[in-house]
């Protein structure tokens, strides 16, 4: 990044000063931490770079599927946390 963009002397600040509300859904997340919508991107990202910046649906699947499964285990998780109902009902 600093060799395209430069080494940045500013501290990244939040765009939004809204504290965010608690709900069902927050609630399962300690504060810091990033919930289901991080993780899919995480895939979607490592779909991009294994096919040389282009999307490939089938890997992003499998990718998607395993998550489910087993999270990142490398993170402890076991299995996919916070899988919401419109991408578990895709899932299965």
């Amino acid at each position: 990044v600093q060799a395209v963009y430069g080494r940045s002397s500013s501290v990244f600040r939040p765009l939004c000063r809204v504290p965010l509300c608690p709900d069902m859904h927050r609630a399962g997340f300690p504060p810091g931490d990033w919930t289901d919508d991080t993780d899919q991107l995480i895939l979607i990202l490592q779909t991009l770079v294994e096919h040389q910046g282009n999307f490939h649906g089938t890997a992003f699947a499998s990718k998607l599927v395993d998550w489910v499964n087993g999270g990142f285990p490398e993170l402890g998780d076991s299995c996919g946390a916070g899988l919401g109902y419109t991408t578990d009902c895709v899932i299965r």
